[in-house]
């Protein structure tokens, strides 16, 4: 059983540049096509199976890949999932796994302190800002499943993580926004640390389902510095503070 970093070891630099950028590709079928028959025999199965991940998985797309896998009262795509696990089981470096479950639990508290934080606000009059807080703790749920269904593809093991109780009061909702502006930067440096790790370990794949994440972060610090200037802008006054609470329940309808 090879791990990631023993796989991707086997390969050229030119290999593996060929396969991030399948990974990246959704387009045109004949490319991907041109991309495999350069690669060698010992790796097409792998990219293969990335492209089943990416595009749809019509009986067309199936010949055309030559995919030979075993079929599966499960289905096609369960069949294909069993038969790529199997045969590279585990894609994923023990400490690649490690890092990425910590992240699981990470964007999980992520979720327990934002549904606190939409409850105090719920209690306290500001339903805009509660129900901005309730969709936000929604986002960050998703993207908890989507860590954990990715390092179960990949033939990990994803752990679902006990969860502390957060936080049930808050000062103000300039208190609020200050926290989750402070929350979500070290959240961004715990996944640069897990990108980081998948260099060290020439995890290519893992590097680049993580991009998503380093994309994502740079909105929610962003979201969170312009909720602050503009409380700082209002200073406190009751109607400004009326006014952004409206505004944030009419986005969330929008």
């Amino acid at each position: 059983l090879l791990t990631s970093v023993e796989f991707f070891q086997r390969f050229s630099d030119d290999e593996l540049n060929l396969i991030v950028c399948f990974t990246q590709t959704r387009g045109n079928l004949l490319i991907i096509q041109d991309c495999i028959a350069l690669l060698d025999e010992n790796i097409k199965d792998i990219v293969k199976y990335l492209f089943f991940q990416t595009v749809s998985s019509s009986g067309f797309h199936q010949r055309k890949m030559g995919f030979k896998g075993p079929k599966s009262d499960l289905g096609e795509q369960t069949a294909r999932k069993q038969y790529f696990c199997s045969k590279y089981a585990t894609m994923l470096s023990k400490k690649v796994q490690a890092s990425l479950n910590k992240q699981i639990e990470v964007e999980a508290n992520s979720s327990q302190v934002y549904l606190a934080m939409a409850s105090w606000s719920e209690n306290n009059g500001y339903n805009g800002v509660a129900n901005f807080l309730y969709t936000h703790s929604d986002e960050e749920r998703m993207h908890m499943l989507k860590l954990i269904g990715y390092v179960n593809e990949r033939g990990g093991q994803a752990e679902i993580p006990a969860l502390k109780k957060p936080v049930a009061t808050y000062t103000s909702v300039q208190a609020i926004f200050q926290e989750i502006l402070d929350h979500e930067r070290k959240v961004s440096q715990d996944i640069n640390n897990v990108v980081d790790l998948t260099l060290k370990e020439k995890d290519y794949i893992t590097h680049n389902f993580m991009q998503w994440y380093v994309a994502e972060q740079i909105e929610e610090e962003s979201l969170a510095q312009n909720m602050i200037d503009k409380l700082n802008l209002i200073n406190k006054d009751p109607g400004g503070m009326y006014l952004f609470d409206r505004d944030l329940a009419t986005a969330i309808k929008q």
